[in-house]
């Protein structure tokens, strides 16, 4: 049910972006530049999806961490357990509620802006 919720929110911003685009129109505004305004909002939304899901892909798992001054003096460098290591980078892909926002206004926008300039 929460799937559903998170959907439709995401259509209902769809439209709403599509609506403002339509509106432009009578003002002077041509088609094309409104499907090209379309096509660069979609790309900036699937840009932010992919980070959303980059953010969540435990990139920065097994770096070593320095010590502050004043902390530790040991000269030997940490060690790092590379099985939690790599347990942790192997795990599925997370699509959170946001990428998965961002991924539908994108695609629907780019879809959108890809049919009014054929």
């Amino acid at each position: 049910m929460k799937l559903m919720g998170d959907i439709s929110w995401a259509f209902a911003t769809a439209i709403l972006i599509i609506l403002v685009g339509v509106l432009f129109i009578p003002f002077g505004t041509s088609v094309i530049t409104v499907a090209n305004a379309f096509f660069m909002i979609g790309l900036a939304f699937l840009a932010l999806a992919a980070f959303f899901i980059i953010e969540r892909g435990h990139l920065l798992a097994g770096w070593r961490r320095f010590n502050k001054r004043g902390g530790q003096t040991d000269d030997k460098p940490q060690k790092i357990d590379v099985r939690s290591v790599g347990s942790v980078k192997n795990g599925p892909i997370v699509v959170n509620q946001y990428a998965r926002f961002c991924l539908i206004n994108g695609g629907v926008l780019i879809i959108l802006g890809i049919f009014l300039t054929v």
